[in-house]
């Protein structure tokens, strides 16, 4: 199907979020220790994406994943590569809406956009919440204190906007991976190729940091090899089975690279140790599966006299391939990794349980996007939560299920479901080269360790999941040749045909259901809201050596306070030993009071709460640290609220 020009709904809608793609990369200029060069090459990406959107996929894929390593050098405590990957969606959405052109449509768009309007719906539920529990006008502070300043901030921000706008980013990725892909048949290989090389300079980046710790002892070339043999590391964020999942992910690409050009073996080597330090068993074992039924697909559509003739070499391959992977699964399994098998597969169990527990009490659509974590305590055993009082799914798929529920599920489902369609076409035996099997495999196994963990969670695996996911949807889509137009809708045509006949009414529905939903799912929560001991931009719970339960805070925080208590008592403390503070109180958006924090004891702070009288539960008592202290977050230790 072709448009003569873009819907007008459509401009408005990338215009809309190319202005907060535009404000949160904005906000990078009030935050400390962020050199002007480092925002002007960003600004400098979105412009170059605005005209070669393809140029700024490359540098996404190229800069993603060792981002986090690169940037901590300036401020540790910014999410740099969210940073790229807005910077290039910035520049996307402009470039869409002011594109005059008509575009072709599929059901996968329409899929992706479903899945958007339903975390769009889950936010909103969340913020009508908040707005009845502590005002309006303490929300839209804290809404435009996130968007302008902390947004980027490890230490600051509402965790259901952090989940909701990391899976709003990644698949606004895949959009534009699909788009680029369907229209330039060259686009496809070349992103692959930078997606590969991305992931042998953090392989690369994360090798050198284990050799550094190697070069302290005596023996460096010995002591390398131990910690391969041993250690569980990875250099750009701490959940390893998240980089075992995201390195299966490059490893088959790069496989298939090696096979068609011997140049590309030791980067598939790189990947590959990398993938063996994460000590990952689900990506091991993703990995082999994977390549299995990879191969058997392919294998299933081949002609017989074709397979014969590449059996030899093709069989060799193989053959060597699970033959390592195998090992190594073996290897994990029993020898190197700390957990016992039996051990982790019991934790997965209970984390399974809480996520159907979860997702069966608010079966339809969820608890809401990004609560997971915090409510986790409410449906675990006592066992699992003797051990992990919080804790994630530890399960991609339950995770969805239990946050945006079974209408969430059905979008995400499809999302994939479409994409695989396109995908299954890299499987033909018309393809002449391995690379595009690779990144098959290679996505399947990235798809199989959700089952057992959640890289989703993780924005470096999660941008790079999505934007490979689009491009080869969009390359399936092409049929790997650079086919006319016409005949690619030919070629779509049943796909394109069963949607207009039977599921063209299904967006208007879920838009209509969604909108219906809101003041029911409202009201549950609402009846159900507990904001005590809860907090906007604080850190999760940890204990002094004092005994004193504490969080962390950046320059500005939020604690909520029941809305009856007459008095409380909140203990704050300073990082820094020797540093002295001075903190804004703001009540429901107002200046309350200034108090000044050391850092060599605790200050309990006894504030006699003015009345209330609009029937809201709970109050936002604002932290804001005066500027002037050019310290890089945390900066302050907050201790739990106590009502009188």
């Amino acid at each position: 199907m072709r448009l003569a020009n873009a819907p007008t709904l459509s401009r408005v809608l990338w215009a809309a979020a190319a202005a907060l793609f535009g404000l949160l990369l904005s906000s990078l200029c009030r935050v400390d220790n962020v050199p002007p060069a480092i925002i002007v090459g960003l600004f400098g990406l979105a412009a170059v994406t605005t005209r070669r959107p393809g140029g700024g996929a490359i540098v996404v894929a190229l800069l993603v994943p060792s981002a986090m390593w690169i940037g901590r050098k300036w401020n540790w405590t910014i999410a740099w590569p969210e940073t790229i990957a807005v910077a290039f969606l910035f520049g996307y959405a402009v470039r869409r809406a002011f594109e005059s052109r008509g575009r072709e449509h599929y059901p996968l768009d329409v899929a992706l956009h479903s899945l958007i309007a339903v975390v769009a719906a889950s936010l909103l539920v969340q913020f009508l919440v908040l707005r009845q529990t502590i005002g309006g006008e303490a929300l839209r502070s804290q809404l435009w204190q996130l968007l302008s300043v902390n947004y980027f901030i490890g230490t600051g921000g509402f965790e259901s906007v952090d989940a909701a706008m990391r899976l709003v980013e990644g698949l606004l990725l895949l959009h534009a991976g699909a788009g680029l892909a369907r229209t330039s048949p060259a686009f496809a290989p070349l992103l692959v190729r930078a997606f590969v090389v991305g992931a042998v300079a953090s392989s690369a980046l994360n090798l050198w940091r284990v050799w550094l710790g190697a070069l302290r002892l005596d023996d460096p070339a010995v002591a390398f090899l131990r910690y391969l043999a041993t250690l569980r590391f990875h250099t750009h964020y701490p959940d390893v089975n998240a980089a075992g999942s995201y390195y299966v992910m490059a490893l088959l690409p790069a496989l298939g690279l090696a096979r068609e050009r011997a140049l590309w073996i030791p980067a598939a080597v790189l990947i590959g140790l990398s993938l063996i330090m994460s000590g990952s068993r689900a990506a091991i074992m993703s990995g082999a599966m994977a390549a299995v039924v990879a191969w058997w697909v392919w294998r299933s559509r081949t002609p017989r006299e074709s397979a014969l003739r590449v059996r030899s070499g093709r069989g060799l391959v193989i053959a060597i391939l699970l033959a390592v992977i195998c090992a190594g699964a073996v290897y994990l399994l029993f020898a190197r990794n700390l957990t016992p098998t039996a051990t982790a597969l019991g934790l997965r169990a209970e984390f399974a349980a809480t996520g159907l527990r979860m997702g069966a009490a608010r079966p339809a659509f969820g608890v809401g996007i990004g609560r997971y974590y915090t409510l986790s305590s409410e449906f675990s055993s006592p066992r699992l939560r003797a051990t992990y009082p919080h804790e994630n799914a530890h399960n991609n798929f339950l995770q969805v299920l239990a946050e945006l529920g079974v209408v969430g599920l059905a979008a995400f489902a499809s999302v994939l479901g479409l994409a695989a369609v396109s995908i299954s076409r890299l499987l033909s035996p018309a393809s002449e080269t391995f690379l595009p099997r690779g990144v098959a495999a290679g996505l399947l196994a990235f798809m199989l360790t959700w089952v057992l963990g959640h890289p989703l969670l993780i924005d470096p695996p999660a941008f790079m999941f999505w934007l490979l996911l689009g491009t080869a949807g969009g390359w399936g889509a092409l049929a790997l040749t650079p086919a006319p137009s016409a005949e690619r809708d030919r070629t779509l045509a049943p796909v394109t045909a069963w949607w207009s006949r039977h599921l063209r009414w299904l967006p208007a529905a879920l838009l209509f259901a969604l909108a219906a939903s809101i003041p029911l799912r409202v009201s549950q929560d609402l009846a159900a809201a507990n904001l005590e001991h809860l907090g906007i931009g604080l850190s999760g719970w940890d204990t002094g050596q004092d005994g004193v339960q504490y969080r962390l805070a950046g320059v500005t925080s939020t604690v909520f306070v029941p809305s009856e208590a007459a008095v409380i008592t909140l203990p704050l403390k300073s990082v820094a030993e020797d540093s002295e503070l001075e903190v804004e109180l703001h009540l429901d958006g107002r200046y309350a009071d200034m108090v000044r924090v050391r850092g060599d004891g605790w200050r309990v702070l006894t504030i006699q709460m003015p009345r209330r009288e609009d029937g809201r539960r709970f109050r936002a008592l604002e932290l804001r640290v005066r500027e002037g202290y050019r310290r890089e977050p945390p900066l302050l230790m907050v201790g739990k609220v106590q009502p009188r």
